[in-house]
C-alpha cells in the first residue's frame, strides 16, 4: 500500500513538472529567450500554485473517498 500511493505520488511530480515544461516552452523559454517577463512570471506562479493545490486537494479527496468505500465494502 506504501509503494502504491508512493508511485501516485511521483507520478502527480512528475505531471506538473511535465506542465510547467510545456508552459515555459509555449512562452518560449530556452528557445527564443533565455528570460520570462516579470508578469508573465507572476502569472506562471499563481497558475502553478493554483493548480498544485487543486491537485493535492483532490489527491486527499480521493484517498478519503477510498477509505470511506472501502470501510462500507467491509460492514456488509
Amino acid at each position: 500500500m506504501v509503494f502504491v500511493r508512493a508511485g501516485r505520488v511521483f507520478e502527480a511530480t512528475a505531471e506538473l513538472v511535465f506542465l510547467l515544461m510545456l508552459i515555459l516552452m509555449a512562452k518560449g523559454y530556452t528557445v527564443t529567450r533565455g528570460r520570462i517577463s516579470t508578469s508573465g512570471s507572476i502569472k506562471l506562479a499563481v497558475f502553478m500554485t493554483v493548480y498544485v493545490l487543486t491537485y493535492a486537494a483532490l489527491f486527499i479527496y480521493q484517498a478519503y473517498v477510498r477509505v470511506v468505500v472501502f470501510n462500507l465494502r467491509r460492514q456488509r
